[in-house]
């Protein structure tokens, strides 16, 4: 059986800022108009808690127990939530509620938690400047500065000092536990939240993970594999992909399975049940299957296969093309550099192969800066071949026939065709590399970087 490495998912480079001229999605900037209002609760015992005062609606700028954004390199704390309809008679609790006014739109900002007896919080939240909504105006007494305002629903969740949660994965295949299965465990911080009136979720802050954003390890004779508390990130999602190999008459037989918990709020006992993903090769998991995540201006894209793989023609044959809705891509000084057709280098991109993980990096005429939203990244003629097995020599592609990259002094290159052994490359190509995570028949190969 073969060990899976999944790489690491990276995370998000953010940084605290004011304005610009274009979101992650396009959509106009606001200054300072944005709302955040939430609850915050204890984890363990779901207690709604109070930050202001005995009943929560006396802001103490003096107190040590405080909620607080990082804007423009200041700090901003949190307000208590208008009483609206609370009173003294009908006794509707204010416990938990925090807001947030003149928030910036359309950029990602810190958001803190400290107090006495807990864990600091420190998670990240990006408001929509396109999502205008009056539940604001209803919610806090029809209060006028909030009619129209784009704004979020966020809780947090803050754990008790001196907790631990251990989780323990089985992975399993009818009913059995199967030894020497591989699984990694990859941090999930998309925050990808749904914006107050759409048809909803329990909206939680994901806590922000800087020290290990990926665990790791190999089940054991009874199929069990254990990641101890001390490793994982209270209240942060893990998305979890096993994998096994097995050879059966030359041919490489993959096993597969997916699954996921979040620290302290799930059953620290999951399982994964393994099935037949087939034979070839194909990848398992890449941090840009799902397209909320935002992997941060430099990447790296990693695709984690199914078994050990070699880059066919060269890195001269991988292409890779930046687009924003913030310029003008012809014009743009940080779009990727043009092809070189008599080299043996990617020139927007590099590549690595090792084992059974892709790597690919982007690389720029001039890096883009804090400012620069909405980057996204499309990569092509990456042509991989078996290291064993069978099949060796059999060739996958991902975005094979990609003909990108039309700045403004090379307008409609072609970056595969022409390239000499490339075009060889992607005739011979068998087909396109799966997804066995998306079930998608193509790898995805655009990221969205920021």
């Amino acid at each position: 059986m073969k060990k899976l490495l999944l790489a690491t998912l990276p995370l998000i480079a953010l940084t605290a800022v004011g304005c610009s001229s274009s979101g992650p999605e396009g959509g106009s900037i606001s200054a300072s108009n944005g709302i955040l209002v939430g609850f915050v609760v204890d984890a363990k015992s779901g207690e709604k808690l109070n930050f202001f005062g005995t009943t929560n609606n006396a802001d103490d700028n003096n107190s040590t127990d405080q909620i607080y954004a990082l804007v423009d390199g200041s700090f901003k704390t949190a307000q208590p939530c208008g009483t609206g309809d609370s009173n003294t008679t009908n006794t509707v609790s204010m416990n938990g509620c925090y807001l947030f006014r003149g928030l910036p739109t359309g950029v990602f900002f810190p958001v803190f938690v400290q107090r006495s007896g807990y864990e600091g919080f420190s998670g990240t939240v990006f408001i929509d400047p396109d999502a205008a909504t009056d539940f604001y105006g209803a919610a806090f007494g029809n209060e006028p500065q909030f009619a129209g305002s784009p704004g979020l629903y966020a809780n947090i969740r803050i754990f008790p000092t001196g907790i631990s949660y251990d989780y323990t994965v089985l992975a399993e295949l009818s009913g059995r536990g199967i030894p020497d299965v591989s699984v990694r465990c990859v941090f999930n911080g998309s925050n990808d939240f749904d914006v107050v009136g759409d048809p909803g979720v329990s909206n939680y802050i994901d806590p922000d993970n800087d020290f290990n954003p990926i665990v790791s390890g190999t089940t054991d004779a009874s199929g069990v594999v254990v990641f101890a508390g001390s490793t994982l990130t209270k209240g942060a999602s893990y998305d979890c992909a096993a994998h096994a190999t097995d050879e059966v008459d030359g041919a490489v037989v993959s096993y597969t399975g997916f699954g996921g918990f979040t620290v302290g709020v799930d059953d620290n006992f999951v399982t994964i049940s393994l099935s037949a993903s087939g034979t070839g090769l194909f990848a398992i998991y890449s941090n840009i299957d799902d397209g909320n995540h935002r992997i941060g201006e430099n990447g790296p894209v990693t695709i984690v296969l199914n078994r050990d793989a070699s880059l066919v023609g060269g890195a001269n044959c991988v292409a890779a093309e930046v687009s924003t809705p913030s310029f003008d891509i012809a014009a743009d000084p940080n779009a990727t550099t043009n092809p070189n057709v008599d080299n043996t280098a990617s020139e927007q991109a590099t590549v690595d192969v090792t084992g059974d993980t892709v790597t690919l990096t982007p690389t720029y005429l001039v890096a883009p800066s804090g400012g620069d939203l909405g980057y996204t990244w499309t990569f092509g003629g990456v042509f991989l071949t078996p290291a064993s097995g069978e099949d060796a020599g059999a060739i996958y592609s991902i975005n094979g026939g990609y003909a990108g990259i039309s700045v403004a002094n090379d307008p409609g290159a072609n970056v595969v065709s022409g390239y000499g052994d490339c075009d060889g490359v992607e005739t011979a190509a068998s087909g396109a590399l799966n997804n066995v995570n998306t079930g998608a028949p193509n790898q995805v190969f655009t990221a969205t970087l920021n």
